[in-house]
């Protein structure tokens, strides 16, 4: 079926409308993605409940209206039940075919229960409705209720049924205007773009708060995007699609799936141009309490039908008063991520990190949570007289001998060395060893003398040094080994490997992979470097939860830890030197 619409529709439209309708979106061009991201229309793309509800919306409303069109049928049979058990066999066909992606899931699940309601003549559109429909999504998967989707989804859908509940209520008077020439058509005109506009508004002011503390960013022109782009999608291309995915097995599918290229192709000019006038307001990390005190304004005004419900908006003015009123804590001076691979230093709006191209994922979650404005990449440096490469353990004595030796007629060996070779090797292999080790200790010492502040110097697989304002010293290790003579040189040491010391005798503060294991990343705020004094924030605050005990595991003991225990700065590192 991708194959066949991207034959139809060429370009960027046509992985549009595959992307809409199979849910296979890798074809669309990461220009067309981020235009669509910065105007605040990227939700159209993933399969959710927008898709489903005009999917089978308008199955339901198609076939009810032609099953009307018949008196005698529509006295004798249950047009109405007909026409939703018609649209939920729509949804699940629709649902099978875009592949069971979690979005469109969640949208099926609601959708179906909306439809069955019918099935017992009772409200499709209702708040009991959507809670039986969460509670079903809870019951499948509890993790669920933790995640921006599941959130995001039913926050939209709530706020919507009781936004039209209210519009319902509202009282109405008659006029003069009403009856001008051209007054119904004009009614109707402000009929279909106010509720577009209503259900933009009302959708992007309760998905705000989510996207808010998720995301840390919010589209400035989306409602603007939204009005431009949702007619299209209501009126063209939804309706163009579904004729087209019933019209695919018998061959008559080209027309239709055309008319949906137009209207997608609409879409993409529209997002390029919202996305020109500067899409989206970093709003960097929230504070904790901002989330579930929102969220509780935005339940009470939600399900409250009283003058109750104004608590919720008290609630909701309340976090945002806080959000703008109290400073914010202090910002982190260090941020190490879960694995220690990504160490990035904090100053004046800017983020040193320890690789020149650090992961999009990763790095993007800071720059939004941290508001960075600027990366900064580490200097690469190479010490005379040192190789990290020829380096070895103790436990893994150097080979700095080739195995290939000559005989003396001239001709090459097998490249295998006798066990008495290798035995009078030993001593020069030790030599070189030590050799290694001493200019290795010569070259990390002159990068934390020469290292210059707010910067990394690295020698690739082997360390990286930092240094701040304040003079803290930061060395980032990649191999065990240096491990000892970095505790020796620096104020805070992390390592990606798993050292035979859990301490530095030297009161340098280590930071190990088993650390990050059980604190998960963490954002330190450094102190006075003289009493090696900081402030952490771990991702992690426990282990003992179902879902990261896993964390306490020692493969090497096959056994769990009976106490993880917090990072404490002066009792998590030594040199073992």
């Amino acid at each position: 079926m991708t194959l066949r619409i991207r034959s139809q529709i060429p370009g960027d439209a046509g992985a549009f409308a595959a992307a809409i309708v199979t849910g296979e979106r890798r074809a669309l061009s990461e220009d067309a993605n981020e235009a669509l991201r910065m105007a605040g229309l990227f939700h159209i793309i993933s399969i959710s409940g927008l898709h489903m509800a005009l999917a089978g919306g308008l199955f339901f409303v198609g076939l009810r209206f032609l099953l009307s069109l018949s008196g005698a049928l529509a006295e004798a049979y249950p047009i109405k039940k007909i026409a939703a058990a018609g649209a939920l066999l729509t949804t699940t066909g629709y649902f099978l075919i875009s592949g069971y992606q979690v979005t469109a899931q969640r949208a099926f699940l609601m959708m179906a229960i909306m439809l069955c309601a019918a099935f017992v003549d009772r409200p499709v559109i209702s708040m009991r409705n959507a809670a039986v429909a969460a509670i079903v999504v809870i019951a499948i998967a509890p993790s669920q209720i933790l995640g921006p989707s599941f959130q995001m989804s039913f926050a939209a859908t709530v706020a919507l049924i009781a936004g039209y509940a209210a519009w319902r209520r509202r009282p109405r008077y008659e006029t003069a205007l009403a009856n001008l020439p051209g007054a119904r058509l004009a009614k109707l005109v402000a009929t279909v773009f106010g509720g577009i506009f209503l259900t933009s508004l009302i959708g992007g002011l309760s998905t705000s708060i989510f996207a808010l503390s998720h995301f840390h960013r919010l589209g400035a022109h989306s409602i603007e995007a939204n009005l431009a782009a949702m007619p299209i999608m209501s009126l063209l291309v939804m309706p163009a699609g579904l004729i087209g995915m019933i019209l695919m097995p018998f061959g008559l599918d080209a027309i239709p799936l055309k008319v949906m290229g137009f209207g997608l192709d609409l879409v993409i000019v529209i997002a390029e141009h919202v996305a020109g006038w500067g899409g989206e307001v970093a709003t960097g990390r929230l504070s904790p309490g901002f989330l579930p005190l929102a969220s509780a304004g935005l339940i009470a005004l939600t399900l409250l039908g009283s003058n109750l419900r104004h608590i919720g908006t008290a609630c909701l003015l309340l976090a945002v008063a806080i959000e703008i009123l109290v400073p914010p804590a202090r910002p982190a001076d260090l941020v190490i991520a879960e694995d220690g691979q990504l160490v990035g230093l904090l100053q004046d709006g800017a983020m040193a990190t320890n690789r020149r191209r650090p992961p999009d994922f990763v790095y993007h979650q800071w720059q939004t949570a941290l508001r960075i404005a600027k990366h900064v990449g580490p200097v690469s440096v190479e010490p005379k007289g040192f190789v990290p490469a020829g380096l070895r353990s103790a436990a893994e004595p150097a080979t700095s001998q080739s195995t290939t030796r000559e005989h003396p007629a001239g001709e090459p060996s097998t490249g295998k060395a006798s066990v008495d070779e290798r035995i009078k090797a030993q001593p020069a292999r030790q030599e070189d060893q030590d050799a290694a080790l001493k200019a290795a200790r010569a070259a990390m010492g002159e990068m934390v003398r020469q290292t210059p502040t707010g910067q990394f110097s690295c020698i690739d697989k082997a360390w990286c040094v930092a240094r701040t304002a304040t003079d803290w010293r930061i060395i980032v290790v990649e191999h065990y080994a240096y491990a000892g003579m970095a505790c020796d040189m620096a104020d805070l040491v992390v390592t990606t490997q798993r050292p035979s010391f859990t301490q530095c005798r030297s009161g340098a503060q280590l930071i190990t992979v088993e650390t990050l294991r059980r604190t998960g990343s963490l954002e330190l705020a450094l102190g006075d470097p003289s009493k090696r004094e900081l402030v952490q924030r771990a991702a992690l605050s426990a282990t003992d939860r179902p879902w990261s005990v896993h964390r306490r595991y020692d493969w090497r003991a096959d056994a769990y830890l009976d106490v993880a225990p917090p990072y404490r700065p002066r009792t998590v590192s030594d040199n073992g030197g």
